[in-house]
C-alpha cells in the first residue's frame, strides 16, 4: 500500500511502481533461498504481457482508493498498455529473426522461464539453479559445460546484478559468448536500460543479436 500512496501523491510513476514490485518481489526471493521458484517464479517482467496485467492491477486499486481520479488512472494504464504491446510485437519480431534451433537459453539465474515460454524458447541450463547464494559444484558446472556443447549454444546469459565469474567460466569453457542481461534491476544512467522499456528492448537485442 505505500507503493499505491507513492503513486496516488503523483510522487512515483507506474513505471517506477513497477520497479518497486520487482524489488519486492526479489527480496521475498532471498528470503526462500534454498528453494527453486517453481511455481512462485517472481520474474513476470520478462514478459511484457504479464506487467500489462500488473499495470491494470494498480489502476484497479488506485481508482478503488481514489474514485475521483479514476479516469485519469485507467487513462494512464492503457497508454502505458499500448506502450508494452508495442514492446511484445517488437520483441516477436527481433525473436522471428533467431532460428528455431538456436533458441536455446542458458543463464546465470532461473530467470527467464517467462521470457522463454511466451517466445519459444528453451531453457536448456542455469548456473545458479537453487538460489544466487549456493554456488554449484565442480560437477555441476562441467555437466552444464557438456549441456552447452552439446547443443551447440552459441551464448552464456549473465546479469548486471550476479556476479558473472562462473557465467565466464561455463562460457569460456564451452566456446560461448557471455552476454549480460538487465535483470534484477534497471540500468544505470546512460546504460540505454534506464526505463523498463528501455531494459527490455536492450535485453531482447542483445538476446538477439548472440543467438541470430
Amino acid at each position: 500500500l505505500a507503493i499505491v500512496g507513492e503513486v496516488e501523491t503523483g510522487n512515483m510513476l507506474p513505471g517506477e511502481a513497477i520497479e518497486a514490485i520487482e524489488e519486492l518481489t526479489e527480496e521475498g526471493e532471498e528470503e526462500h533461498e534454498g528453494h527453486g521458484h517453481g511455481i512462485h517464479d517472481p520474474h513476470f517482467w520478462f514478459d511484457p504481457l504479464r506487467v500489462k496485467i500488473v499495470v491494470n492491477e494498480i489502476a484497479a486499486l488506485l481508482s478503488g482508493i481514489d474514485p475521483e481520479r479514476g479516469s485519469v488512472y485507467d487513462a494512464n494504464a492503457l497508454a502505458y498498455n499500448l506502450q508494452l504491446d508495442e514492446l511484445h510485437d517488437w520483441t516477436e519480431e527481433q525473436i522471428s529473426q533467431i532460428r528455431e534451433d538456436r533458441r536455446l537459453l542458458v543463464t546465470s539465474h532461473d530467470s527467464l522461464g517467462y521470457f522463454a515460454d511466451r517466445y519459444g524458447f528453451e531453457v536448456v541450463g542455469v548456473i545458479l539453479s537453487i538460489t544466487t547464494e549456493v554456488e554449484p559444484s565442480a560437477e555441476e558446472l562441467t555437466d552444464l559445460v557438456d549441456k552447452v556443447r552439446d547443443n551447440e549454444v552459441t551464448a552464456v546469459f549473465g546479469e548486471t546484478t550476479v556476479s558473472e565469474r562462473l557465467a565466464a567460466a561455463v562460457a569460456k569453457e564451452s566456446g560461448a559468448t557471455l552476454v549480460r542481461l538487465h535483470s534484477g534491476s534497471l540500468g544505470s544512467k546512460g546504460s540505454g536500460a534506464e526505463t523498463y522499456i528501455e531494459m527490455s528492448r536492450s535485453n531482447v537485442e542483445r538476446i538477439a543479436t548472440a543467438l541470430r
